[in-house]
């Protein structure tokens, strides 16, 4: 199942833009013109990376990604807005990650937070 997100509107101008985004998982609305999403692999429908994306232009930036199978990403924000959460998850253990909630598509990496621990 190929999961679709679609019909952005800029808000300063009240365009809507033809923007598709596929395999999402999780969105987030950034600052201004930036959402941040999860993106599925295709075969097993699991989330796996975080990608930044500018509605305006189409630029995007990878800024977090799991490659271990076992592992499912989600985001959340903060009850300040200010960050964006980024948890990798099994069923066993948990990682926490964070990074500013910016419009800026400059390279700005998350941090870890709450590092890994089996059976926590």
């Amino acid at each position: 199942m190929e999961r679709v997100t679609a019909g952005f509107k800029d808000m300063t101008t009240s365009k809507v833009l033809k923007t598709k985004l596929t395999n999402v998982g999780d969105i987030i609305f950034g600052c201004g013109r930036t959402v941040f999403y999860t993106e599925c692999d295709a075969d097993s429908n699991r989330p796996y990376k975080v990608v930044r994306y500018d509605v305006r232009t189409g630029d995007s930036q990878t800024i977090f990604m799991d490659d271990n199978p076992t592992h499912y990403v989600d985001i959340g924000i903060t009850k300040d807005k200010k960050y964006i959460v980024i948890n990798s998850n099994t069923k066993e253990d948990s990682e926490v990650w964070v990074t500013e909630r910016t419009e800026s598509l400059q390279e700005t990496l998350p941090r870890k937070l709450i590092t890994r621990v089996k059976d926590v």
